[in-house]
């Protein structure tokens, strides 16, 4: 069986785990790109964009343990799922996601190559990327 001792899988994804307030419903994340180096021909990301790309949700320990068995995660060596367990024992939620560079979708792969930087609203338990 394949375990992980870190996150990220290959070179088309990346990862993230973040910890938030039970009745917290959005997070906001700042990315602050130079305009004349991106070139973009679509609106504003949605506010639940971020939301898409959350593969997991865990509110309890049994949750998470769950997520980390589906997702080959090696628990004894990842101080991630650590930080991720002793959020949920003080009352966080703890979101899983693999945003990917494969994807159409621009903001997507604006978080894949830049991660969360300034997230305000949650605490960064990890990001991987490239």
């Amino acid at each position: 069986m394949k375990a992980r001792a870190s996150f990220v899988s290959n070179s088309s994804s990346s990862s993230f785990i973040i910890a938030a307030n039970p009745s917290q419903t959005e997070i906001e994340v700042t990315i602050k790109l130079p305009i004349n180096l991106i070139r973009y021909w679509g609106g504003e990301p949605s506010k639940d964009r971020l939301a898409s790309w959350i593969t997991a949700k865990a509110s309890t320990v049994e949750e998470l343990e769950e997520i980390a068995a589906n997702d080959f995660w090696d628990t004894e060596d990842f101080p991630e799922y650590e930080k991720a367990r002793a959020a949920i024992s003080s009352g966080k939620v703890v979101y899983v996601g693999y945003p990917s560079n494969e994807s159409d979708d621009f903001w997507q792969q604006l978080i894949f190559y830049e991660g969360l930087p300034n997230l305000k609203g949650a605490e960064l338990i990890l990001f991987e990327g490239p």
